[in-house]
């Protein structure tokens, strides 16, 4: 055999090396100090590899200090065991001797037994700093009824210098239970004045002396309070309307002793806050508080709300403590949601000129399909300078259109979306808004959600809850709003009233009328009524998107799509339906677009006499007050014809261009021009295109309100392509 260059011994950790009788308290849990060690040999050899020889015959072991403490087992010598008979107070290192081939080390291993049990009181409920705290009174709790408690603790001392708490395994006790009670967990409670000796037992070992604790109905007052309720980013209650939340609420008493969380801690669990505290809020229409210190969240709020809480007892110094939150409601499903996730809802300091975005969202537990939602605001605080500034949100990708300063409806926006295919869910941003600050005062958001159509089905109408809020510019901003000035919650016939103004509002009784008539809106009825359910919504253009996609519509239809229905697929009279269509039709629900439902031309009295009639939403017939119509006429047979009805004639590269006047009596858009004699006045000899134009409440029209039937050369990208 390879000669031994060394011998190396186990265990290697000093925890290992620690045992304990089986009769000392020491080997209990949570101390569990085992009641032998077993010793660990590995010698190396002078190749470099070293081997395990722990039970190889030629290992001899020995003790060379301590034996009284401890013994090797004969049939194993590896095995140090503790020795019973070494007396309940003996202690100390046992020295084991290991040889091999000539090589000898030694290892120590120490016999650990308890000493002490140690008994502590401190304050309950923990607080930080409390362990340095010794409570030996525990003293009434002024105006509560009830009496301060405390917490026992218990360490068991080790003959070695260790302690290990031993609390949960002890076994509290109290000499009078009318003055102090011992409770789950250790605890001890105040019952009645007087004083009581409290001792602990582990195993067979007592705490050495008796702990007094004295108990008095002198009261301690209330101090210190401090609001520490953490709200989120920015100090910001955000949730559904009518969440809840236990305010955080740190109470000092006047001993020093505290109640980290009077609400909802684990004083709260004997000590009522109501008892000796009461709360406020400044803005209580907002965020409420209950008696027992929840607070509620009722509305969005303009401004930062102070909650506060108080000592409550009467004859106590003044006690107080406040918070500021930001009060922020989130969307339930089916809600419309504006403004910041996270702060005030809306910027506050705002000053006459400064612009601010408001971000629309809708909350859509199940697929989003359609929308149409109306933002109302006080123009006279408010605007939205130009169509540019609404623009489709991060979350929406389909068909969208937002609608701005219409005719009679500066004070709303529009914003509305469709998708056949949808698949979004949560919280979907849907538009982007800046507005601009024009006058001093209290602007109220309020909403109306017009139509708001998931996978789930089709809503009824409703307000807007989560996005009602306020924006206050100038002298306004320190007023406090209260709610009988807050027009957020409006009747559901006011929602109605809204919806009707917008156009198209699903109402029920209109429902009620296409189940009457059993199918009769499939055969003609209201214009853009694709569906046939004589109902004029973003459900038509959902319908038409399925269409485009060449979808079987057969089932939801009830039967083939009737002739009346493919012509309300069909706005733009091109033939067949396809995206142009559908931007068409979102664009006549929004009102920047209008039906075009009749055009003629007679040239048989020897005069041009075009004519085209327009329809809004519930097939309203537009006037001059919001629309117009030009015709561009191909003149190159007729190249002398005079304009007698109507204005503007201008050339064009392919003939004329005029404006048509209003004609109350036909309710249609006309214009006449004479030509010279001789020539052919029929329209097919002559070509018209139709160009149809709304106005804003401005008097102003843009690319999005103007559209050109077929094809007329004035509009970019089209040459001529008469439409008659």
């Amino acid at each position: 055999m390879p000669a031994a260059t060394s011998i190396t011994l186990g265990p290697s950790s000093g925890d290992e090396r620690r045992i304990a009788r089986a009769s000392d308290d020491a080997s209990l849990v949570p101390i569990g100090l085992g009641q032998s060690v077993q010793l660990t040999v590995r010698v190396g050899f002078e190749w470099g590899d070293d081997r395990w020889f722990t039970r190889d015959e030629r290992t001899a072991y020995s003790i060379t200090q301590g034996a009284q403490l401890a013994s090797l087992s004969e049939s194993s010598p590896w095995l140090l065991v503790a020795s019973e008979s070494a007396g309940a107070s003996a202690s100390g290192t046992v020295t084991v001797e290991v040889s091999f081939a000539g090589l000898t080390e030694s290892i120590d291993v120490t016999v650990v037994r308890l000493e002490s049990l140690e008994l502590s009181v401190r304050p309950y409920p923990s607080y930080p700093g409390s362990d340095g705290v010794v409570v030996s009174l525990l003293s009434a709790l002024a105006c509560t009824g009830a009496f301060q408690r405390a917490q026992a603790g218990v360490e068991a001392r080790l003959s070695d210098g260790e302690s290990v708490v031993v609390t949960q395994q002890s076994t509290i006790t109290s000499t009078n239970a009318g003055v102090v009670a011992v409770s789950a967990a250790s605890r001890l409670d105040g019952v009645g004045a007087g004083s009581a000796s409290v001792a602990a037992t582990f195993g067979s070992d007592s705490s050495s002396d008796a702990y007094v604790l004295a108990v008095s109905t002198a009261p301690v007052d209330v101090e210190e309070v401090h609001l520490e309720t953490s709200f989120g980013p920015q100090s910001t209650f955000r949730g559904e309307l009518g969440s809840t939340k236990h305010l955080k609420l740190r109470v000092v008493w006047s001993d020093g002793r505290q109640f980290p969380d009077a609400v909802q801690g684990d004083a709260a669990s004997w000590v009522a806050p109501s008892l000796y505290l009461s709360f406020a809020s400044d803005a209580s229409d907002a965020v409420g508080v209950s008696e027992s210190g929840v607070a509620s969240l009722s509305d969005n709020h303009h401004e930062e709300v102070e909650l506060s809480a108080s000592a409550s007892c009467p004859d106590a110094p003044p006690a107080t403590g406040a918070q500021s939150v930001k009060a922020n409601l989130l969307p339930a499903n089916g809600d419309v949601d504006i403004g910041a996730h996270y702060g005030l809802q809306f910027p506050a300091g705002l000053a006459v000129g400064d612009t601010f975005d408001v971000a629309v969202r809708i909350r859509a537990d199940q697929a989003l399909k359609g929308f149409d939602v109306a933002l109302h605001f006080d123009e006279s605080v408010v605007h939205i300078a130009t169509d540019g500034d609404c623009v489709i949100g991060s979350g929406w990708s389909d068909t969208w259109g937002c609608v701005v300063n219409n005719v009679g409806a500066t004070d709303r926006v529009t914003v509305q979306g469709s998708s056949a295919t949808g698949t979004s869910t949560g919280t979907i941003e849907v538009a982007a808004i800046t507005f601009t600050v024009v006058g001093e005062g209290e602007n109220d958001f309020t909403g109306s959600i017009v139509e708001m159509i998931r996978a789930s089905g089709t809503d009824d109408p409703a307000d807007m809850v989560a996005g009602a809020g306020t924006v206050a510019v100038g002298a306004g901003r320190r007023r406090r709003l209260v709610s009988s000035r807050l027009p957020r919650r409006r009747p559901r016939s006011a929602v109605a009233a809204a919806a009707a103004t917008q156009g198209g509002a699903l109402t029920s009784r209109r429902r009620s009328l296409a189940q009457a008539q059993a199918g009769a809106c499939k055969s003609g009825s209201y214009a853009g009524d694709t569906n046939g359910d004589c109902i004029f919504g973003i459900a038509d253009v959902i319908f038409m998107q399925k269409h485009a996609l060449g979808m079987d519509l057969s089932a939801e239809n009830g039967g083939p799509l009737t002739e009346w229905q493919l012509s309300q697929l069909d706005p733009t009279q091109r033939g067949g339906t396809d995206g142009v269509d559908i931007t068409y039709l979102m664009s006549c629900k929004g009102g920047t677009y209008k039906f075009l439902d009749s055009v003629t031309a007679d040239g048989s009295g020897g005069t041009l006499v075009l004519s085209a009639r327009l329809k809004g939403v519930s097939d309203t017939i537009a006037t001059d007050a919001d629309s117009g119509v030009r015709f561009e006429i191909g003149t190159e047979l007729n190249a002398g014809m005079e304009l007698s009805v109507g204005s503007g004639k201008e050339a064009t590269d392919a003939g004329v261009l005029v404006s048509a006047v209003y004609d109350y009596a036909t309710q249609s858009f006309r214009a006449e021009l004479t030509g010279p004699v001789g020539a052919s006045l029929a329209a097919e000899a002559v070509g018209v295109a139709v160009i149809l134009n709304t106005y804003n409440a401005f008097g102003d029209t843009m690319p999005s309100r103007q559209f050109s039937f077929f094809g007329s050369s004035i509009i970019q990208g089209l040459s001529f392509d008469p439409f008659l």
